[in-house]
């Protein structure tokens, strides 16, 4: 085992102290209510109830960063007839955004400096976690998880050995197809058969003679371990699938190819992390989602750019017999420029929603 000075050593430290043992004490004191609370389990549900609770304190800031997002979208088809129309004068493009923005009271920084100010309480929360696994207060299961504090351990993801505990294999026990498929048929049924299977390819000895070895924990714990690797893999597919679905795609600029994997990247990064670390992945993505569909799609962030629907005809709006023509939105800037290139760009544009 270590000793109190090794772990010390390894422990988190810098600005980010205080935010972190901040965290690391009400960590303890929601686990010690909830095992007070006949709760089981309490520390990984403590780490549930504390990412909840920070994500629930940042809503504000997210609901800011959500609603500028939105504004700003709302705006991208005159944003467009802007660029159509002074094509090449990137000066008086960014004046005339600038312009945009300011008559509707959009601040595009506005999206992200809440994004900015999360990241801190993020890195503290993390920090925070990581300093529970080195001060030993992970060591407790979690339903199928043998240990918060396994696979691996802070000092290993450091080393660059966070992923040991599942490659390289080592040598393991071995079982026979021929002789687990002999023992299986002896008699008959679809029992004996999904039995041959388990023992061939899901069992540890057949996992090992699959790949010709095991990992250092072995197969039993390892499967146990993998579980939320996965489960974070797949939270952070869906999330990102559930963003996507909210933001208009432009086909001129599609979005940076890195981003289809950054779930597999996000799962990679959970495999060098102790179980506890995983829970909070887990929580995170789930928590991120919900807000997001509560702000986007349940009426949780407010838009005040009204969204229009610009006619595909030639710059009039539909109206009532006897009403003096109206220029459709989308046209008005280029009525105040005195040329046509706007109403052209919109018809291009095929004159579909904002």
């Amino acid at each position: 085992g270590s000793s109190a000075a090794d772990l010390a050593a390894v422990r988190f430290e810098g600005w980010y102290a205080v935010v972190a043992d901040a965290f690391e004490r009400t960590l303890v004191r929601i686990s010690t209510q909830l095992a007070n609370a006949g709760i089981p389990y309490s520390y990984g549900w403590s780490i549930v109830a504390l990412t909840f609770g920070v994500k629930t304190l940042t809503l504000p800031l997210t609901k800011q960063q959500v609603e500028s997002a939105m504004n700003q979208q709302a705006l991208q088809p005159k944003v467009k007839a802007i660029r159509a129309r002074f094509e090449g004068d990137e000066e008086r493009i960014n004046k005339e955004v600038n312009r945009l923005y300011q008559e509707n009271d959009v601040n595009p920084a506005a999206g992200c400096l809440p994004s900015l100010a999360t990241i801190p309480v993020f890195i503290s929360l993390y920090r925070a976690l990581s300093n529970s696994a080195i001060d030993g207060y992970l060591n407790e299961g979690f339903y199928w998880i043998p240990t918060l504090s396994g696979p691996t351990d802070m000092a290993a993801q450091r080393a660059g050995l966070g992923t040991a505990w599942i490659w390289p294999l080592v040598p393991g026990v071995t079982t026979s197809s021929v002789d687990s498929l002999a023992a299986s048929t002896s008699s008959s049924g679809v029992e004996n058969l999904l039995g041959a299977f388990y023992a061939n390819y899901l069992s540890p000895e057949g996992l090992t003679t699959l790949f010709g070895g095991e990992p250092k924990i072995g197969w039993t714990d390892a499967e146990l371990y993998l579980v939320l690797p996965i489960l974070v893999t797949v939270a952070q597919f869906v999330s990102a699938k559930v963003l996507k679905s909210f933001t208009p795609q432009d086909p001129e600029k599609p979005p940076p190819w890195i981003l289809d994997y950054l779930p597999l990247m996000i799962g990679y990064f959970s495999l060098n992390v102790p179980a506890g670390l995983q829970i909070y992945y887990l929580s995170n993505s789930v928590f991120t989602t919900a807000q997001q569909i509560y702000l986007r799609k349940l009426g949780g962030a407010v838009v005040t750019v009204e969204r229009q629907e610009y006619q595909q005809d030639l710059g009039t709006s539909r109206r009532k017999m006897g009403e003096p023509l109206e220029l459709a939105p989308v046209l008005a800037l280029a009525a105040e420029g005195g040329d046509g290139d706007v109403a052209a760009a919109a018809v291009a544009e095929g004159g579909g929603d904002v």
